[in-house]
């Protein structure tokens, strides 16, 4: 008898321990977010399905893991 409530004050004590970790666990409030500029005209956007590419490769997921917004720049290097 002595070693049964011995055995429940072991387990009650080691289940007072765990629950305060389990409860501290809260989901994230924003996904991370990646800018993406790519230069000039790209109508198919291979830069960045390259990059999707990648990062599903690592295990992100579009919209899951990770947001990514992409912007388009025109650049026009001269030479003087």
């Amino acid at each position: 008898m002595r070693l049964r409530a011995m055995g429940l004050i072991v387990t009650l004590a080691l289940s007072l321990l765990v629950v305060p970790t389990v409860a501290m666990a809260q989901p994230r409030g924003q996904l991370p977010r990646i800018g993406v500029l790519e230069p000039g005209h790209a109508p198919g956007g291979f830069c960045l399905t390259g990059f999707q590419q990648g990062l599903h490769d690592l295990g992100y997921v579009e919209g899951q893991t990770i947001t990514t917004n992409r912007a388009i720049i025109n650049v026009t290097c001269v030479r003087n």
